[in-house]
């Protein structure tokens, strides 16, 4: 009897809640100003109703997400002996004046593995935070001989290699003011 009562209770909620429909239809108008008017209600004194295209959708991509969240923990947590070099810029390149930024680009090899990391280190300081991408940028870079390198981290944060250091010229100008 109570389950009786139960369904009944269900079936009368049901009943009042009032049925949307799932494609509302899209009316245009056009009000006494001469204004067009688009909306899912009609009003106004001539009003048209718009059958609008099937919209293009995409699903998304998928993420790796082992890329991010290693997941074959069987594997032994050996660290590659990687090989760390700084492809652009070249040892003993010069910044030109009108050049505020350096980028910096490096290479590995192997790889970088899911959770190792790299970081710039500028003049005998880490620059910037360690990072995946082997692209790195100096932002306004001040006149003077500067030396760049790069270091491999572990997952356990540990250096494990780094890269021959490679020194750049930044050229400014020199404003001399007569007192």
């Amino acid at each position: 009897m109570q389950r009786l009562l139960q369904l009944l209770y269900i079936v009368a909620i049901a009943l009042t809640i009032p049925a949307t429909p799932l494609f509302a239809e899209i009316y245009k108008s056009v009000d006494e100003n001469g204004n067009v008017i688009y909306t899912d209600v009609p009003g106004g004194k001539k009003v048209d109703e718009i059958d609008l295209p099937t919209i293009n959708t995409q699903p998304p991509t998928q993420r790796n997400r082992s890329l991010y969240y290693p997941e074959n923990n069987d594997e032994p947590d050996l660290d590659p002996n990687y090989s760390v070099s700084i492809s652009s810029p070249a040892n003993g390149a010069e910044i030109p004046p009108g050049q505020r930024n350096l980028s910096v680009s490096a290479a590995t090899s192997p790889k970088l593995k899911a959770g190792h990391s790299m970081q710039l280190i500028w003049n005998g300081a880490p620059t910037g935070r360690r990072q995946q991408s082997s692209a790195f940028v100096i932002p306004e870079i001040y006149r003077g001989s500067h030396q760049i390198s790069v270091v491999v981290f572990n997952r356990k944060g540990e250096e494990i290699a780094r890269s021959t250091p490679v020194n750049v010229n930044v050229i400014r100008p020199i404003i001399k003011r007569n007192n």
